[in-house]
């Protein structure tokens, strides 16, 4: 190497913060050329689903500029989303006149508490809040294999946020989730151990494995009324799927957590003292008999139950368990979801339970 090179090499950059910058960007690039390959095998991030709070978001805005003091609010995953019809519990009602189903479907309890404080609850003011709570909400695993990641609601919410911002920063947040790969598959960052798997089943070429997509803005607007009843299993007759031997496997005590169901009902008391609610925990009916039947631990199930009704008590919610009521495997979907006919059995036999409680 000649002097003069050694030279060159050896002095500094004329412009360090270009040099910077170059790198920077370079290094932004590879990134996003590895995400963009290894992408279809990444997995779908399910903590909540977010196009059903963006559409409920925007219907909660429309009924709290109009009357944000609602008699009734209803709180849960999908098993409360499908079974609760806040219209057949008016109309089987003596006095309420106004309520919202605002349950999110796959949303776990970190989910279900920034979804309260941070939208549903903020405008409005019911009377009454149901929060409906089942033992596989304490289960530390995904039970059903959905890939629902508690760690990922922030990820979630994200979207949410930015769907709901409005004027140039949100179309610039928007533009850069659709078109910017390390945006939009943030989530999966945060697990290096999710994107190592990925980019070795890449380079292998292997099969990617199966997730259920989620529903956008227009699968929810057809599933959706305006009382926040969720239709995407009410016209389904009863059918077994994979999701049994799922519980079978899974439904076990030592998976029993109650920390998260601390966390939500903590929020809900603080929240529901501040607006003057009351609070009532509601345990959703499963069709029992196929749950025997298929070898899942019953024991479990009562485990789980008592565990959702020793912490209620501490934070002096009443607890209404639908477990034990009989409903028939003709009121069900699947292992987990009322169909319409079950749907306005509950909502009937609810409000007829909160009633007789002084709702």
């Amino acid at each position: 190497m000649s002097p003069e090179v050694a030279r060159a090499l050896s002095r500094p950059p004329r412009h360090p913060w270009l040099t910077a910058l170059a790198v920077i960007v370079v290094s932004l690039l590879i990134a996003e050329a590895w995400v963009r390959w290894v992408k279809p095998q990444l997995p779908v991030v399910r903590s909540g689903d977010a196009a059903e709070m963006i559409l409920k978001a925007r219907r909660i805005d429309d009924i709290a500029a109009a009357h944000p003091q609602l008699d009734m609010m209803f709180f849960g995953t999908s098993m409360m989303d499908s079974a609760v019809i806040p219209r057949e519990m008016l109309g089987a009602s003596k006095s309420a006149r106004t309520a919202y189903n605002a349950s999110i479907v796959g949303a776990p309890a970190t989910t279900l508490v920034r979804w309260a404080n941070e939208v549903a609850l903020v405008d409005l003011r019911p009377k009454l809040i149901v929060v409906g709570v089942h033992p596989i909400d304490l289960l530390l695993t995904d039970p059903l294999n959905l890939n629902i990641q508690p760690g990922q609601a922030d990820v979630v919410f994200a979207r949410v946020e930015r769907e709901l911002r409005p004027g140039i920063v949100g179309a610039v947040d928007r533009a850069a989730n659709d078109h910017v790969e390390l945006v939009a598959q943030r989530g999966s960052l945060r697990q290096p151990k999710v994107m190592l798997e990925a980019t070795w089943n890449q380079y292998r070429q292997n099969e990617p494995k199966p997730y259920i997509p989620l529903r956008d803005e227009d699968d929810w607007r057809q599933a959706l009324e305006d009382d926040g009843t969720s239709k995407l299993f009410h016209n389904q007759t009863y059918k077994p799927t994979k999701a049994l031997s799922d519980l079978r496997t899974n439904m076990v005590q030592k998976e029993f957590s109650v920390r998260d169901l601390n966390h939500l009902l903590g929020s809900f008391k603080t929240r529901g003292d501040e607006i003057g609610a009351r609070v009532v925990v509601v345990i959703p009916p499963v069709p029992v008999e196929v749950w025997r039947e298929g070898g899942v631990d019953m024991g479990s199930l009562g485990e789980g139950e008592r565990l959702i009704k020793d912490a209620s008590a501490r934070y002096g919610f009443d607890v209404i368990d639908f477990t034990g009521r009989g409903y028939p495997t003709e009121m069900f979907a699947d292992v987990l979801h009322s169909n319409r006919k079950g749907a306005v059995q509950f909502s009937h036999d609810l409000m007829a339970e909160l009633e007789r409680r002084g709702r």
